[in-house]
C-alpha cells in the first residue's frame, strides 16, 4: 500500500508539472491579431513596397542574415559568412526548406539577386544592390542581369563579389529584395508570382496559410518546415484591415491585438492603457514650382516660418528642422547642423511687391497648391495660403491629389506651381533617402544645403509610423524598416 501511495504521488507531482510548464507556455498556441493600414497587392519580395507589405515578407521569408530581437545582424539562411577583400562567401545550411518542403539551395539567391537588379522586374529597392559587381550597369539597362557578380560555388555555397565597400551590404541582406526566390516555382506562377496564396513560397517562421481578398484577411501559420533560430512563439497571426473603427478603439475592444496607427491616434491609444512604439520617418515638404522666380522662391521660404502652421499640426507631427527624420540620424556618428529656415515676412512682401511690378499683369499670378490627400495636414496647409494671402497678396488655391507617385516627382522636377505631401524614408540609409531629391549622399550636411538653398524645397514637419498592443503582448521588437515588427519574437498571453 505504501509502495502505491508513493507512486500515486509521484504521477500527481508530475501531472501538476506538466499541467504547469503547460500554462507557462500557452503563448505558443494563441494568434496575434493584427491591423495593417492598407491591403496589400502583392507579397513578391522583389516588389513589395509600403509597410503592410514589407511586413508580411519579414514574416514569411528569411535572408542570408536577420535581424535578432534586438536588432543585431545574425545569421538567417546562412550558417556562416567570410568576407576576403571585396567578396562574400555565404555557406547555406543543408537543411533549409520553404514551408511545403522544398530544398532551399545557392542557386535561389542567385536567381533573386539577379530578378531584382533586372529593369524589368521594377523592384523598388535594387539601388540597394548596386554595390555588387556589375549592378549598376545593369540598373541603367547597358548590362545583362546575368552578368552580375552573384555566383553559386556549389549547391550551398553562395558568393557574391562588390565593386566597391558598401557599410549597409549586410544590413541589406536582411531586407526584403534579398529574399530567395525558386525559379522553378516562380516560372510556374506565370506572371502571378505573390499575388496569390498559391504562388507565395515562403521560406520564413511563418507562411500564409490563408488569403481572402473578398472579405480581406491574411493567415500566417508557423512553419514547421522551418529550421533556423528564429521559430515562431505563437501558431499563427492574423492580419485584418479593418476601416469602420479607429486602431486604438479596435484593440481596446480586442478586435484586434496590435494595429499600425495614424499619428493623430497615439495619444488616443496611451490614454487606452495601450503601449505605443514609433518611428519617426517622413518629412512632410512643401514645393515651389520652376515657374516662379528665385526670387518668388526666396519669398515664399521667408513667408512660410514654423509661427504660421505649428499649433494646426496635428497630434504626432513635429516642425522640421532638416529634410532627415530620425531614421536617417540616429545612426550616425555625428550630429547634423539644424536648419533654420528664415521668417522675415518684411522681406517677402519686398521681394514679392519686385517680382509682380516686373511682370505684365502686376499682380501676383493664380495659382494652385497640391497637397496630398490627407486631413491631418490640411488645417495647416490652409493656414499657410491664408497668411500668404493676407500677408503676400497672393491667391492661391488648395487641390487635394491622391496620386502620390506623381506628387514625389516633384522633388526633382518642381513641375507644379506649389505641392505639399510626404517623403518617407524607406530605410535609415541617407543615400536613398537623398536619391529622391536626386542628390548626392557623400557629404549629409552639404546635400542638405544645397538642397534647401534652392527655396524650392521646403521642409515644413516630421511624421512616424507607430504601432499599439495591450499589456497582454511582450516582446514587440520595432525594428525602424523592412515592415517593422517580426511575430516570430512577439509573446500573447491569453486574456
Amino acid at each position: 500500500m505504501k509502495k502505491l501511495l508513493n507512486f500515486l504521488s509521484l504521477m500527481l507531482c508530475g501531472i501538476i508539472l506538466i499541467s504547469l510548464c503547460s500554462c507557462g507556455k500557452a503563448y505558443l498556441k494563441e494568434c496575434i491579431y493584427f491591423n495593417l493600414s492598407a491591403e496589400p497587392v502583392s507579397l513578391d519580395p522583389q516588389t513589395a513596397s509600403d509597410d503592410n507589405e514589407l511586413l508580411i515578407v519579414r514574416n514569411t521569408f528569411e535572408g542570408l542574415l536577420r535581424k535578432d530581437k534586438d536588432g543585431k545582424i545574425t545569421n538567417g539562411v546562412a550558417e556562416s559568412y567570410e568576407k576576403n577583400g571585396l567578396t562574400y562567401t555565404f555557406k547555406i545550411k543543408k537543411n533549409s526548406e520553404y514551408f511545403d518542403g522544398t530544398k532551399l539551395t545557392a542557386a535561389d539567391f542567385v536567381f533573386a539577386f539577379k530578378r531584382a537588379v533586372d529593369p524589368k522586374t521594377a523592384a523598388p529597392f535594387a539601388e540597394r544592390l548596386k554595390a555588387i559587381g556589375n549592378a549598376k550597369s545593369i540598373l541603367s539597362g547597358s548590362t545583362d542581369k546575368e552578368s552580375l557578380a552573384v555566383k553559386t560555388v556549389d549547391k550551398y555555397t553562395l558568393e557574391i563579389t562588390l565593386d566597391s565597400e558598401d557599410e549597409f551590404f549586410l544590413d541589406t541582406l536582411t531586407t526584403s529584395v534579398c529574399m530567395p526566390c525558386n525559379e522553378k516555382f516562380f516560372n510556374k506562377s506565370v506572371g502571378k508570382y505573390g499575388l496569390e496564396k498559391k504562388y507565395v513560397l515562403a521560406n520564413g517562421s511563418y507562411y500564409i496559410g490563408r488569403w481572402n481578398t473578398d472579405d480581406f484577411g491574411i493567415r500566417l501559420y508557423k512553419n514547421n518546415n522551418y529550421k533556423g533560430s528564429f521559430s515562431a512563439l505563437n501558431a499563427s497571426v492574423f492580419l485584418s484591415f479593418n476601416t469602420e473603427k479607429r486602431a486604438p478603439e479596435l484593440i481596446a475592444d480586442q478586435t484586434v491585438d496590435m494595429a499600425f496607427l495614424k499619428n493623430g491616434e497615439t495619444e488616443s491609444a496611451k490614454e487606452k492603457g495601450l503601449n505605443v512604439k514609433s518611428c519617426q520617418n517622413s518629412l512632410i515638404v512643401m514645393t515651389v514650382g520652376q515657374e516662379f522666380s528665385k526670387d518668388i522662391a526666396l519669398a515664399i521660404s521667408c513667408a512660410t516660418g514654423r509661427s504660421v502652421y505649428e499649433k494646426l499640426l496635428p497630434e504626432g507631427f513635429e516642425v522640421a528642422d532638416g529634410i532627415y527624420p530620425d531614421i536617417i540620424t540616429e545612426g550616425l556618428n555625428t550630429d547634423l547642423p539644424a536648419y533654420e529656415r528664415e521668417y522675415n515676412i518684411e522681406k517677402a512682401k519686398d521681394l514679392i511687391s519686385s517680382a509682380v511690378k516686373r511682370t505684365d499683369d502686376k499682380v501676383f499670378p493664380s495659382a494652385t497648391l497640391y497637397y496630398y490627400d490627407d486631413e491631418s495636414i490640411k488645417s495647416a496647409v490652409s493656414a499657410i495660403v491664408s497668411h500668404w494671402q493676407q500677408n503676400l497678396s497672393a491667391f492661391v488655391n488648395i487641390k487635394p491629389s491622391s496620386n502620390k507617385d506623381a506628387l514625389m516627382s516633384e522633388l526633382k522636377n518642381q513641375t507644379l506651381q506649389f505641392a505639399v505631401f510626404p517623403v518617407k524614408a524607406k530605410s535609415s540609409r541617407p543615400e536613398e533617402f537623398l536619391e529622391l531629391f536626386g542628390a548626392d549622399g557623400s557629404d549629409l550636411s552639404s546635400a542638405q544645403k544645397k538642397i534647401l538653398n534652392s527655396n524650392r524645397i521646403i521642409p515644413l514637419a516630421f511624421s512616424s509610423v507607430n504601432a499599439a498592443y495591450p499589456e497582454n503582448i511582450s516582446n514587440v521588437f520595432f525594428d525602424s524598416s523592412n515592415g517593422y515588427i517580426d511575430f516570430s519574437f512577439v509573446i500573447k498571453k491569453g486574456q
